[in-house]
């Protein structure tokens, strides 16, 4: 009896550590970082989102003071993806439409940055994947 409690003992502490030391992503999930500048000024505010081109899994994060970083569990896998860019225009009045609904702000950001960007990347295994992003 004694050595069945203490191969389950063994059992249960071995199968513990291999919790315990994970699995690992199993995305294959990487950092991304980089920079946004806007008319030559660090974007002091917005929204980046990376949707993929070829694979499903899609990552963003805020904009602050020119900078962006999605850590590694919210990252992306190696791939391309189509970057868009949003910023809301703060400095001005919110409007009401005819209905009194408050409509959305105005974007800072171009439409070639944003609803219809082209602008792409490439995450890689090897790569840093730290990206500038130059909005003219």
């Amino acid at each position: 009896m004694k050595a069945r409690r203490l191969r389950c003992k063994s059992w249960l502490i071995a199968a513990l550590l291999l919790l315990a030391g994970g699995c690992g992503d199993p995305l294959g999930r990487l950092p991304v970082s980089g920079s946004i500048t806007l008319k030559g000024k660090p974007l002091t505010g917005g929204l980046i989102s990376l949707q993929p081109i070829d694979g499903s899994v899609s990552s963003g994060s805020m904009v602050k003071d020119g900078t962006f970083n999605i850590p590694q569990d919210k990252g992306l896998p190696p791939g391309k993806y189509r970057v868009r860019i949003s910023a809301p225009d703060l400095s001005k009045k919110a409007q009401s439409s005819v209905s009194g609904t408050l409509l959305p702000a105005e974007d800072l950001i171009p439409p070639e940055w944003n609803s219809e960007s082209k602008h792409d990347i490439e995450v890689t295994e090897d790569g840093e994947n730290n990206f500038p992003f130059v909005i003219p």
